[in-house]
């Protein structure tokens, strides 16, 4: 059974092979359940079709149609949790991301220690993130928590800390919910019409139920095993 919340299969997914997507969130209302999730899809529908490869292979091609296609991989840079953060919360979604690390479908950088600890004198030579990826796959660059990295810059580093640090703060709001129990917070999603994944009609974000291309929200609420359920507003 798939762990992505119905309501948001048509978001959590590919995107456009030259595509944005920004998740921001706000204080007391953590995405990091969303990144999970959206990996969580990325990787298990590249399973699938090596599942459906296999079966091709084996001559099995009328159920194996639909499986054809490059796998996905993730690469996830993350500038404020390690790796055991991830894995945790990914083993509860029943998704072993070292497995995916062996198959070449999942690479984890660290960029917390890159930030803070110090450089080793002579680093060990290791594969770049490019080798790591399983040559064919479609990769995709997950980065977590960007504006710790403006935080952390210096002045000297030509980047202008307080327009990119305007610019984030902008396009976080406050929640517009009654605290609730059952409501942990609102997730707005905004599509730009006119997506399209490889150009195969097959536009990202379609079946979000938009009406004119509005924003739409949908409320959560994140159960204390990490359970999460996503449901409109009056249901």
């Amino acid at each position: 059974m798939s762990r992505v919340p119905p309501l948001l299969e048509p978001i959590l997914r590919l995107p456009p092979e030259s595509g944005l997507v920004l998740v921001t969130s706000v204080l007391g209302a953590s995405a990091n359940w969303l990144v999970l999730r959206w990996a969580y899809a990325l990787l298990q529908t590249s399973d699938h079709r090596q599942r459906q490869q296999q079966r091709l292979e084996q001559g099995d091609e009328g159920d194996a149609q639909q499986g054809r296609g490059r796998d996905v991989a993730v690469v996830l840079v993350s500038f404020m949790r390690d790796m055991a953060f991830w894995r945790e919360g990914a083993a509860r979604l029943g998704l072993d991301l070292d497995a995916h690390g062996r198959a070449g479908r999942f690479v984890f950088v660290d960029g917390l220690s890159g930030l803070f600890a110090p450089a080793a004198a002579r680093p060990k030579p290791r594969p770049g993130t490019a080798e790591q990826v399983r040559a064919g796959c479609r990769a995709v660059l997950v980065i977590d928590q960007l504006d710790a990295l403006l935080a952390t810059a210096s002045p000297a580093d030509n980047v202008s800390n307080l327009t990119l640090q305007n610019m984030l703060l902008s396009l976080r709001e406050g929640l517009e919910v009654v605290v609730s129990r059952d409501v942990s917070g609102v997730v707005r999603v905004s599509v730009r019409d006119g997506d399209d994944d490889d150009g195969d009609g097959d536009e990202f974000g379609a079946g979000l139920g938009r009406a004119g291309g509005e924003d739409v929200e949908f409320l959560y609420h994140v159960a204390g095993d990490g359970a999460v359920k996503v449901f409109e507003r009056g249901t």
